[in-house]
């Protein structure tokens, strides 16, 4: 029930990248454009700046709250009602209030910072709880791959229905649907999960600054967080872009975008399978490296989708052609090890951190480091909207000029490759991270 929580994240996050831009700036001939692409970027830039900003915020007040429920459940459960409402809100634009592009972009800012920083607030402390619940890599692993099947199962929703009830019933019942089930989730982990470490009472012996410096002083953290933000950034674009895709460059409808993303929810579901073996022989920092190289290597690959003349028209045999659907369904499929790997690690990654950390400052910090975290994620997921929309806006993203999506995947592809760069000087191998768990088990028993 844990691992449940996630969906409800995902149910937001994934929609919210898949369709944001058409319901407010669909591409020609598929609906009203409200706002223009390149201020719906601006929008989401201005949404994803109040999410950083109340990363470290939020974590700071969960590391250090001391209530009945714990320090981490209260957000979950105060929080996760109003996140899903205003999420509903942003899939029925009122635009008969707001008549003009202008209004409506203020309207949109307003809302979309609403949204995300309420996202933060129950997120944040949510993510906090895994390494507090599991201690050992394997459990660790495990537990995320929980989370990550989850996820898996919840993207398998989204790509099957979101299509269909967006076709049928519009975008404000697409949204309704999803913050329900969105709802559902978030509050599975309040019923199931009891807090186990006690925060030490009176006022906190370190303020906001200090922790926030405590954890970008990490260099093993700020390693991880610095290539994580490159290859979220990369990858982020294209999930963003995927309806755009498949009705832009495939000539298909929005609900084929389950058929291309089928192949590669099956290759990540086979991965998680063999996660932790994968992980055991080889080492978690290296699984993940071969994760973003791989994923590096595929995501350009989509600048051939649109290149039906040249690329695209390859003989198999006698009358057999692999079309551009083919290739972006295989693209896709092998892109699973890159997804599972990227999907699972990180919280196991971030985990013998925050260890490490405990080592240092004698202090148990997970909340500060997943705010501190945050808030250059958030600050990147922001730049990808930046990035995908200028693309659109300034080189085209309809069917009969779509370089624009084109150029999603080498950019994607580039800034994937940097995450992987960085993330080769990781210094905390999995024998550092065992030394590190028996001191503080040593400490904690003397």
């Amino acid at each position: 029930m844990y691992g449940m929580g996630n969906m409800g994240g995902n149910f937001m996050n994934l929609v919210f990248m898949m369709w944001i831009v058409k319901c407010y700036s669909p591409p020609a001939g598929e609906g009203v454009e409200i706002i223009p692409v390149a201020w719906l970027g601006y929008a989401m830039l201005a949404g994803r700046i109040m999410d950083a900003v109340a990363d470290p915020l939020i974590g700071y007040w969960s590391d250090n709250a001391n209530t009945r429920w714990g320090r981490r459940i209260p957000f979950l459960m105060f929080g996760g009602l109003p996140m899903c409402l205003v999420f509903f809100l942003m899939w029925a634009p009122p635009v008969q209030i707001f008549t003009t592009p202008v209004s409506m972009y203020i309207y949109l800012c307003v809302l979309m910072a609403a949204f995300w920083f309420l996202f933060t607030v129950v997120l944040c402390p949510y993510l906090a709880l895994l390494p507090e619940i599991a201690v050992s890599t394997e459990d660790r692993v495990n537990l995320a791959v929980y989370q990550s099947v989850f996820l898996m199962a919840s993207s398998g929703i989204i790509m099957g229905a979101s299509p269909v009830l967006k076709e049928k019933l519009g975008f404000p019942a697409m949204g309704a649907v999803f913050a329900v089930l969105a709802l559902i989730a978030v509050y599975a982990p309040v019923f199931a999960v009891r807090e186990r470490y006690k925060p030490k009472g009176g006022k906190p012996e370190y303020g906001l600054i200090t922790s926030l410096m405590w954890s970008y002083g990490n260099k093993p953290f700020m390693v991880y967080l610095l290539s994580s933000v490159f290859a979220q950034l990369g990858f982020n674009i294209i999930i963003a872009s995927l309806a755009i895709i498949v009705t832009v460059i495939l000539k298909k409808s929005d609900s084929f975008t389950a058929v291309i993303l089928g192949g590669s929810g099956l290759f990540a579901v086979v991965t998680f399978l063999f996660m932790n073996k994968l992980c055991a022989r080889f080492d978690k920092r290296r699984v993940y490296l071969a994760g973003m190289l791989s994923q590096a290597l595929l995501l350009p690959l989509v600048w051939v989708f649109g290149q039906y003349d040249v690329t695209l028209r390859i003989p198999l045999g006698q009358g057999l052609v692999l079309s551009e659907v083919a290739i972006a369904f295989l693209v896709f499929s092998l892109t699973g090890f890159s997804i599972a790997s990227i999907m699972v690690l990180p919280m196991p990654i971030l985990s013998d951190i925050i260890d490490l950390d405990e080592l240092k400052t004698g202090e148990r910090r997970e909340a500060m480091y997943f705010g501190a975290q945050g808030f250059l994620q958030k600050l990147g997921a922001g730049l990808s909207g930046i990035i995908m929309t200028q693309l659109f806006s300034r080189f085209g993203y309809s069917a009969d000029n779509h370089l624009g999506v084109d150029l999603l995947g080498p950019v994607g592809g580039f800034l994937v490759f940097i995450g992987f760069v960085i993330f080769v000087f990781y210094p905390l191998t999995e024998d550092k991270a065992a030394e590190i768990r028996a001191k503080l088990e040593a400490r904690r028993t003397a």
